[in-house]
């Protein structure tokens, strides 16, 4: 019976370009095989070299026909197609995808994939300044790509672990560092909206009152805003549509700012705000805050709940998760007597909202005029 393991020296170097190419028989085919491993990893090739051998000789062997084979832009732009447009995390996800397909090239085949390109691939990411769980995001998605394109479409993937080690993968990329919680305690509030300029402090005063993300407060448009039905309507991360619940505090702070049918909540100059990071960020200096950022306004509002007496779940539906894993990171936080739960949270800020937003409307309307 025939070998299934290819023995022996069947790789050889190829004088231009250095790529490794094999070149052996297997029982059965009468033309000896010879096909280009398309690297330059001795290793590498030598795997590619046993696994095709394994694959012909199984097809002579059994009558098995061989698997489709894709280029990776073939598959990624499938996936999109068939599976994630659906998703609410489409955007996320498909920048994610179309970030591995740029790193390991669009023609590349999806089973020539191999440990020493997605290495390569980490090591681009890591220069770039992404930490580990944002890498691993990248490494995740493609195999997730791999599944779908094997188990459902046929199609002809690196064989584990020979080709691909997905847990020494995993290794290699090191530990991801525990969820960031940095937040806020009411006098550091009250020292930041102090701090802040004319045009960025309802907007910081938004995020404190709603826990929303920063692009939903500074872009929020009144046509989003629903006083009727009490609820605000906005675009999450990854395109999930949600809804935040408006509260007294919410529609007091809302209403102070003179709503209308449509139009941006927030200007500067009569124009929609654009990035506000550097203001922010100058605020937060002058406020004598270290290593604040802010998003962390969103963690403030989740800790504040947390330390009032909120359970998981309502933290995670004020939040918009659609799992408590997210919102597990809270629950640990200590409680605080003088914390107090969404609706509070705006009644311990009011003179500051006061104090901010009429000077607010008062510069809007001088600025308009």
């Amino acid at each position: 019976m025939a070998s299934t393991k290819l023995t022996g020296n069947k790789v050889r170097r190829r004088k231009i370009g250095g790529v490794w190419a094999t070149d052996f028989n297997v029982p059965g085919f009468e033309d000896r095989i010879r096909r280009s491993c398309k690297t330059r990893d001795q290793a590498a090739a030598e795997i590619i070299a046993n696994n095709l051998y394994q694959e012909l000789l199984l097809e002579t062997l059994t009558g098995k026909v061989e698997r489709d084979v894709y280029t990776l832009e073939d598959v990624v732009r499938r996936y999109f197609e068939d599976h994630l447009s659906r998703k609410p995390c489409f955007r996320s996800v498909s920048y994610t995808l179309l970030t591995v397909v740029k790193l390991l090239g669009e023609n590349k085949k999806l089973h020539e994939v191999s440990n020493n390109d997605l290495t390569k691939m980490v090591s681009t990411l890591r220069a770039k300044g992404l930490a580990n769980s944002s890498i691993n995001r990248h490494w995740e998605q493609l195999r997730a790509v791999m599944r779908m394109a094997e188990r459902l479409w046929g199609a002809k993937v690196p064989v584990y672990p020979d080709l691909i080690d997905w847990k020494a993968l995993r290794k290699y990329v090191g530990k991801e560092a525990k969820h960031r919680v940095r937040f806020l305690t009411q006098s550091e509030a009250h020292k930041l909206l102090d701090a802040c300029g004319d045009h960025i402090r309802p907007v910081v005063m938004l995020a404190l009152l709603t826990g929303m993300r920063c692009g939903n407060c500074k872009d929020l448009d009144w046509s989003e805003v629903d006083f009727r039905l009490g609820l605000i309507t906005v675009r999450q991360k990854g395109g999930e549509m949600f809804e935040k619940k408006i509260n007294k505090s919410i529609f007091d702070f809302l209403q102070a700012l003179a709503p209308k049918k449509s139009g941006p909540v927030f200007t500067y100059k009569a124009k929609p705000l654009g990035s506000i990071r550097k203001a922010f960020e100058n605020a937060v200096r002058r406020a004598g805050i270290t290593d604040f950022t802010f998003h962390d306004l969103r963690h403030t509002y989740a800790t504040w709940m947390r330390q009032a007496g909120a359970d998981l779940p309502m933290i995670r539906d004020e939040l918009g998760h659609t799992t408590t894993k997210m919102t597990e990171v809270y629950a640990n936080v200590g409680h605080d007597e003088t914390a107090s739960i969404t609706n509070q949270i705006g009644v311990a800020l009011q003179q500051q909202t006061v104090k901010g937003l009429s000077h607010f409307r008062h510069t809007s309307n001088r600025k308009a005029a």
